[in-house]
C-alpha cells in the first residue's frame, strides 16, 4: 500500500498540468454542433474539419500536406481509479478486505493519407498498486506497456454506401455492449486481432469480422489467442429520428481443444429492438439470443433475454426511471455440466448485474430499478437496486467473469442469491476532465448462505479521468 500514495501523487500532478484547462467551478462553454464527442471506440471519431475553440485542439488535426488531404490526430487518455473493498465476493480463504489504486494511459495517433488509406496506432499502459484479493494483481489490472488499437484500414464510397475494412489489433462493440465490449472498465480494455468489414448507407449498416481475442500478458508483448477464434456479421437499422434502433447479430465462436478434449463451438443469434412505445417519453428495450453448442455431447441450446422500460419525462434535471428483467438460462438437472448455460462472451460486466461485480449473466434471473437524475448540467446522479436468483437450482451462480461463484449442490436448493444497492455520480469538471464515484452493497441470499461464506460485501470507488 506504501506505492498507492506515491503512484496517485505523480498522476494527480500529470493531470493537473496537461490536462485540467479549466478550473472545477467554472462552468464550461457549450462546445460547438460540429465537434465531435469523445466516443468508447476512439477510432470512430472523425476529426476530418479543424476544430477550434480549446486549447487542445491543434492537436486534433494536423494538415501534413498541401493539399489537406494527408493529416493527424493525435488523443490521449489518463484515468486514476481508487477501490475499497470489505468482505470480497461475501467473504473466504485469503484477503477480503483490500484498498488499492489502479493507472492507465493511453495515446493514439490517428493518420489519415488521402480519403482510402489510414493507420491507427494506440500505445497503452497500466498497472495497479496494492491489490491483496484473491488473484492479486491480475491480468486485466496491469500492462507495462503494448499496443491496443493498431489498424490498417482501406476505405471507399459506392453508389452512395461507404465501405471501410480494418486489418489489426481493434476493439469491437456491439449495442448495448451485453454480448461484445471493449470493457472499459477494467484497467486493460479487451482487444481481438483480425479483420473487420463495415459498410453504412443512410441508417443501414452492416459489418462481418474474424478475429481473435488477445491474451494478456502484463509483462510481455500480448498474443492473439491461437485456439479460439471469434466470427459473424451484424446488421443494425438507426434512423436519424425517433430513437429507434434494430440490430441483429449472428455469432460463432469456436475453441480448438488442447490435449483430450475436442473442438466446440458456440454460435450465437442475438437481436436488440430499442422503440418508444405509447409516448416519446417511455421508450422500451428488448433484447434476446439463442445459442447452439456443438461439443462432445451432439448439440445443446442455451437462452438469453433482457428488456428496460425508461421514463424519461423532459423536466428540469433529466431524470429517468428504469425497471428491468434480465435472464440468461442454466443446465437443468440430468444433461452434462454448463451444456445449457449462457456464455456471456465477451461483455460489459460492471454496466449489468450491479456495480459490485460479484455475479455475471450465466444461470441468471435478475429484477433491477435504475434512477437517475441531474442537479446540476455537470453532476449525474444515478441509484440502483437488484435482485438476484438463479434460473436453474441444478446449476451454479457464476462470477462477473464466468467462472462459478458458487457450485450447485444437492443441500443447496434455494435459487436466491443475493440483493444489491448502487449508488454512483459522474462529475464533469470540465470538457476533458471528469471525476466518478460510486458505492455498492451486496447482501448474499440462501444459496450463498447454504454454500459457505456470505457476508455482506461493500465496495467504494473513485476515479478522475482526463480525455483529449
Amino acid at each position: 500500500m506504501r506505492a498507492i500514495p506515491a503512484l496517485l501523487c505523480a498522476t494527480v500532478c500529470t493531470l493537473a498540468g496537461g490536462m485540467c484547462i479549466a478550473s472545477p467551478g467554472q462552468a464550461q462553454p457549450a462546445p460547438r454542433a460540429s465537434r465531435p464527442p469523445f466516443e468508447n471506440l476512439r477510432f470512430r471519431e472523425n476529426w476530418s474539419v479543424a476544430p477550434s475553440g480549446d486549447p487542445l485542439d491543434p492537436l486534433k488535426h494536423m494538415t501534413l500536406s498541401d493539399g489537406g488531404g494527408a493529416w493527424l490526430s493525435l488523443g490521449g487518455h489518463l484515468r486514476v481509479r481508487g477501490e475499497s473493498v470489505r468482505h470480497f465476493l461475501g467473504g473466504g480463504t485469503g484477503t477480503r478486505t483490500d484498498a488499492f489504486l489502479a493507472v492507465r494511459a493511453h495515446l493514439h495517433a490517428d493518420l489519415h493519407l488521402g480519403t482510402h488509406l489510414r493507420g491507427f496506432v494506440e500505445g497503452r499502459v497500466a498497472d495497479v498498486a496494492g491489490r491483496e484479493l484473491p488473484g492479486g494483481a491480475r491480468p486485466l489490472d496491469r500492462n507495462r506497456g503494448d499496443l491496443g488499437n493498431a489498424f490498417v484500414e482501406l476505405a471507399g464510397t459506392l453508389s452512395g454506401a461507404r465501405a471501410a475494412a480494418r486489418f489489426g489489433r481493434q476493439e469491437l462493440l456491439l449495442g448495448r455492449e451485453r454480448i461484445i465490449s471493449p470493457l472499459d472498465w477494467a484497467n486493460v480494455r479487451r482487444v481481438f486481432e483480425g479483420g473487420n468489414v463495415e459498410v453504412r448507407r443512410g441508417a443501414l449498416a452492416f459489418s462481418a469480422s474474424s478475429v481473435r481475442p488477445l491474451v494478456l500478458r502484463p509483462l510481455r508483448r500480448d498474443i492473439a489467442d491461437d485456439v479460439t477464434r471469434l466470427w459473424g456479421t451484424t446488421v443494425a437499422w438507426q434512423p436519424a429520428r425517433g430513437g429507434r434502433v434494430l440490430e441483429s447479430a449472428v455469432l460463432v465462436k469456436s475453441v480448438r481443444g488442447v490435449g483430450t478434449p475436442p473442438q466446440a463451438r458456440r454460435a450465437t443469434a442475438t437481436t436488440r429492438l430499442v422503440t418508444p412505445i405509447v409516448r416519446p417519453d417511455l421508450a422500451l428495450e428488448v433484447e434476446g439470443g439463442v445459442q447452439r453448442v456443438e461439443g462432445t455431447g451432439g448439440a445443446t441450446w442455451a437462452t438469453m433475454f433482457a428488456t428496460d422500460l425508461t421514463w424519461s419525462p423532459a423536466r428540469p434535471g433529466s431524470p429517468s426511471v428504469t425497471i428491468g428483467l434480465d435472464r440468461a438460462s442454466g443446465t437443468r438437472a440430468g444433461v452434462p455440466a454448463q451444456s445449457g448455460t449462457w456464455d456471456q462472451l465477451y461483455p460489459l460486466g460492471h454496466a449489468y448485474a450491479g456495480f459490485a461485480d460479484a455475479l455475471g449473466r450465466r444461470n441468471l434471473m435478475e429484477e433491477r430499478i435504475v434512477t437517475q437524475f441531474s442537479p446540476t448540467p455537470f453532476v449525474r446522479i444515478r441509484t440502483s437496486a437488484h435482485a438476484f436468483q438463479r434460473a436453474s437450482a441444478a446449476d451454479a451462480a457464476y462470477d462477473v467473469a464466468g467462472g462459478i461463484f458458487r457450485s450447485a449442490s444437492a443441500t443447496a436448493t434455494s435459487r436466491d442469491v443475493g440483493k444489491e444497492i448502487d449508488v454512483a455520480l459522474q462529475w464533469r469538471l470540465a470538457s476533458h476532465l471528469r471525476v466518478d464515484g460510486g458505492v455498492a452493497r451486496f447482501t448474499p441470499g440462501r444459496f450463498p448462505h447454504q454454500t459457505g461464506s456470505a457476508l455482506r460485501y461493500s465496495w467504494i470507488f473513485s476515479s478522475i479521468t482526463a480525455t483529449f
